[in-house]
Formats: C-alpha cells, structure tokens, sequence
C-alpha cells in the first residue's frame, strides 16, 4: 500500500491523503511450489496469475520483504524537498516505461534506480531522476 494525494470530487480545489495499491491489479500471495492453486484462483477478483506459458511465475526471493520494508515510509507523505527518497511510490513520466507505477529503491545523483512491475515480475530499472513524478492517483 502507498498514501497518495487525491483530489476531493465535490470540492476540486481540496485534496485527501488516501491509500492506494501500490501495484494495482497485482497481489502477492506466499505460496508452497507443488501445492494446489485451486483457492487462490477462485478467490474473488483473481482473474488469473502471472505464468510464462504455462509454468507460474514466482517473485524472487527478498523482493516482497524489500517491499515490506519501505511500506511504513510510502504509507507517510514524504515532505516535498524529499520529493523521492527509497521506498517511495511513484509513476514514471517520460520514456518507454511513462505511466507505470514504480518504487524507489536507491538514488545516485541524477539517476534512481527503480523497481517496476513488468512481464509478471519486479524488475529494477535505472531512470533519470526528472523522469520520475509523484503517484497522485
């Protein structure tokens, strides 16, 4: 989960703090390999899981506890001179990836790497830091 500034519908000029999904339409569920998945697929609002052809496809290992980790700092706005700090959520803006929401995972200098969800896994990407804007959902 990530706190994201949204606007009020009734009020345009007033803002809310609300949490959202960090990674909409995904959820990570701890899973035993070799174990049915009967109950997961026909949970509500699962409408599939992640498989390269037909083999499921499974987080690497230390990615959902890395995301554990930050989740206290993306539940707190960051002050706006800490625009972007590790563990932020946030949606790139300019590129091949513009759109996608993302998680800061270290800065260095102009560059932040970042992890993104793509082709059914977490993958780090390294991106300018301009290309990077608040996610205000």
């Amino acid at each position: 989960m990530c706190t994201v500034r949204r606007r009020d519908r009734v009020v345009r000029s007033m803002f809310h703090s609300v949490e959202v999904p960090l990674f909409r339409s995904y959820l990570f569920v701890q899973h035993q390999p070799g174990t049915s998945w009967r109950g997961i697929r026909s949970a509500p609002g699962v409408a599939s899981i992640v498989c390269a052809g037909h083999e499921i496809r499974y987080a690497a290992p230390g990615v959902v506890e890395q995301l554990r980790v930050t989740e206290a700092l993306r539940r707190t706005p960051a002050p706006l001179k800490q625009r972007f700090r590790p563990g932020s959520a946030c949606r790139l803006s300019a590129g091949a990836l513009r759109g996608h929401e993302a998680v800061v995972v270290e800065i260095n200098g102009d560059s932040v790497a970042v992890a993104v969800m793509l082709f059914g896994e977490l993958r780090h990407v390294s991106v300018p830091l301009d290309s990077l804007s608040l996610r205000d959902d």
